[in-house]
């Protein structure tokens, strides 16, 4: 129902998600702890939009909805059905996506002390879960019904839809989930050793209640119990009190998510998918000195992320939906990160951090998808990612803080960020020409200084702080975020080439400031 007559909400967000926990804790023995977790969430809900063949309106720099337009044409658009009833055919409306789940489980862990020096560990996972999607009619915009003939196991007036029926695609999602793991952590003088290891099974099932089966019922899709698998050990060893150095590494072999093994568009598995995997590794040290007035801590990490799976929706030639899979794509992120304490007096301190790392793309790879829904015939595309700087983070960032204190409760700090090293966002699907290997545009360097205050009122009845901050003190004018060769914003009259003129670019706000209390009873 609307809000009003003339009132039109296109776009709205709502959910509910209840959780009930049962807890039970037990201590079986002086060695021997029972912790098991037995859990139910529920969950509805889902987002509005448009659904058909909306008016447009494309005076301004984008097109927009024209809803009078749209409401006048659904007005106009009569339909004369098979009992002689004339109807206003909507050809546009406004659609309810909508998402219904629950889920159920129980999480149960075991500790065991072996002795002072080694301590074991266990743990189950189960897990069942159903996720309902399904469209409705939402909003007819002046129209008696919408004509949608996607479900098999409708004909004739059953095609003409009223405000709540269900259009588009109806699913039923059901995922169920096994895992477990053993962990154990030795500890003796100074070393010490951890190791843990996991294993999952996972199975996936789909029925599409608008899709026919050749038995003549609705068509349900299985996939094949999928495993999957962790392996995590390291050590770390006290050099000297003061010193300490540790080493760590992992292997994961994760199993793809549902949309990955199969497409709910199509109805059908997905070919050739395949586990993630991530490979990673780290070294680090930290030192305290001069009287514990300094600590220093820094690590160098390995992560090669294998066999990485996404996927985009597109919108196939007969006006259809359709999703492109994307599998194999791979990705290394290494580097360094460092940060300090230095506090040689009561009143003052100084904070440094750093972080320097290299991440990119490795390979190019290839994805397909389903270019028609009745055949289930694939297409396969080609996309050019090897070597590419990965987006959407800055790869290089510092940040140096003083603090004074200069009487008991009052803190003042200046704090300036650096960012280096920002590749602009970007999509794989988006590489498909061989010929075109340039990075996406990099965001300049930026540097950002603010200001901190806080000061503890010495009052009785309850902890009471007030606080003052002022954001970009010097009101730098800066690129906080960007998308490469942008078809939205971005500037194409003279060819895009992953230049500053073709990204869509979000500025950093100004000089701002934000005053505030806390209490604490």
């Amino acid at each position: 129902r609307r809000f009003s007559q003339t009132y039109i909400n296109e776009r709205e967000n709502y959910y509910h998600k209840p959780i009930v926990n049962l807890n039970w804790y037990s201590q079986l023995s002086d060695k021997f702890s029972l912790y098991t977790t037995a859990y139910y969430s529920g969950g509805t809900g889902g987002g509005t939009g448009t659904f058909g063949s909306m008016g447009w309106n494309y005076s301004l720099k984008q097109r927009v909805v024209d809803y009078d337009a749209t409401i006048a044409r659904n007005v106009a658009n009569l339909d004369t059905l098979s009992n002689g009833q004339v109807v206003k055919s909507s050809r546009g409306i406004l659609r309810n996506s909508v998402n219904n789940q629950w889920t159920v489980g129980v999480l149960s862990k075991a500790f065991y002390k072996v002795n002072n020096d080694l301590k074991l560990a266990f743990g189950l996972d189960w897990r069942k879960a159903e996720v309902e999607h399904y469209r409705d009619v939402r909003d007819l915009l002046g129209g008696d019904a919408f004509y949608f003939d996607g479900n098999d196991f409708e004909s004739g007036l059953q095609y003409y839809k009223k405000l709540g029926d269900k259009i588009d695609y109806f699913n039923t999602n059901e995922i169920n989930w096994l895992g477990g793991y053993v962990q154990a952590e030795y500890t003796k003088d100074r070393l010490t050793l951890y190791g843990t290891g996991g294993y999952s099974v996972i199975k996936y099932f789909l029925t599409d209640h608008f899709a026919k089966a050749s038995n003549g019922a609705e068509k349900e899709i299985e996939s094949d119990y999928i495993g999957g698998y962790q392996a995590k050990g390291g050590a770390s060893f006290r050099l000297s009190p003061d010193l300490n150095v540790y080493v760590n590494g992992g292997y994961v072999s994760k199993v793809p998510i549902f949309d990955q093994v199969i497409d709910d568009i199509s109805v059908s598995k997905v070919e050739n998918y395949t586990n993630e995997l991530f490979i990673s590794g780290e070294a680090g040290v930290n030192w305290k000195g001069l009287d514990n007035k300094l600590t220093v801590n820094g690590n160098f990490y390995y992560t090669l992320w294998d066999n990485r799976a996404t996927s985009r929706g597109t919108v196939n030639p007969d006006g259809s939906e359709g999703v492109y899979y994307l599998s194999g794509i791979s990705q290394t992120h290494m580097g360094v990160e460092l940060d300090f304490a230095y506090q040689p007096v009561r009143f003052f301190r100084l904070d440094g951090a750093g972080s320097f790392g290299s991440w990119k793309y490795n390979d190019d790879v290839s994805g397909s998808y389903v270019a028609d829904k009745n055949t289930g015939d694939r297409k396969t595309y080609n996309f050019y990612i090897a070597d590419l700087k990965v987006g959407d983070a800055p790869q290089v960032q510092t940040a140096l803080a003083a603090s004074i204190f200069p009487t008991k409760g009052l803190q003042a700090q200046v704090v300036w960020r650096m960012y280096a090293e920002y590749y602009s966002n970007f999509s794989p699907f988006d590489r498909t020409d061989a010929g075109d290997r340039a990075q996406v545009w990099k965001v300049p360097s930026y540097n950002v200084f603010d200001l901190h205050f806080a000061y503890n009122l010495p009052a009785d009845f309850a902890d009471v702080t007030v606080f003052a901050h002022v954001f970009n003190l010097l009101d730098e004018i800066y690129v906080q975020d960007a998308t490469d060769n942008s078809s939205f914003n971005g500037y194409s009259a003279n060819g895009t080439n992953h230049s500053a003129d073709d990204a869509e670019i979000y500025p950093g706000l100004p000089r701002n400031f934000n005053l505030g209390v806390s209490i604490g009873l």
